[in-house]
């Protein structure tokens, strides 16, 4: 979460929370 206003922000948060809740999940 570096690049604002960038191609694929939202791209970058889905991945971000993806990988979040794959680690509750676990």
């Amino acid at each position: 979460m570096g690049r604002v206003g960038s191609r694929g922000d939202h791209l970058d948060m889905a991945h971000y929370w993806a990988i979040l809740v794959i680690e509750l999940r676990v």
